[in-house]
Order: structure tokens, then sequence, then C-alpha cells
């Protein structure tokens, strides 16, 4: 969970993302270890978007809304919108 003081810092949830998503690749390769990596992804990807949504002055909320997050995304770069069905998003 990211500490509220760093909610609307964008260089944290950067960094925070980067981590999660070595972490899923790192777990990737584990026996038994595939929801959590799976997690990790969908955490990293979460953290990203939130991040690019603060560059465009979005107030983002602190729940993990993943499907909402891309709609907001999507009206600043239509071209992700491709990322639904990778994502499994609907």
């Amino acid at each position: 969970m990211v500490p509220k003081e760093q909610f609307y810092n964008i260089g944290f949830w950067l960094k925070d993302a980067r981590n999660f998503l070595k972490s899923s690749d790192f777990m990737s390769g584990l026996e038994d270890a595939e929801i959590q990596a799976m997690d990790n992804l969908f955490q990293s990807v979460e953290r990203n978007l939130k991040a690019f949504l603060m560059t465009k002055g979005i107030t983002v909320e602190m729940v993990h809304r993943l499907p909402g997050l891309l709609d907001q995304a999507v009206k600043y770069e239509p071209s992700w919108e491709s990322l639904r069905k990778t994502l499994q998003i609907t």
C-alpha cells in the first residue's frame, strides 16, 4: 500500500510500479507463484496508470479499479484501448 504522504508523488508511483514488475518477472519463474506474479503485474499496471493520470492533472482514488483507470487513460492515449483485451479488462 502506498503511504498517504506519498500518494500524489508521481516518482514514488513509478518506482513502486517498477518494483512490482521486477517482482512479477522473478516470480513467474517459480513453481506455484503464478497467482502472486499476476497480482504483482496487476499492481504494476495500476501504479503506472495512476502516475500517468497524475501527469495529466487527474486526481486518482486510493482504490484498486483498473477498469476505471484505463477508461480515464484512454481519453489521453486512445491507442491504449488495445490493452483492455491484453489485460482482460471488461
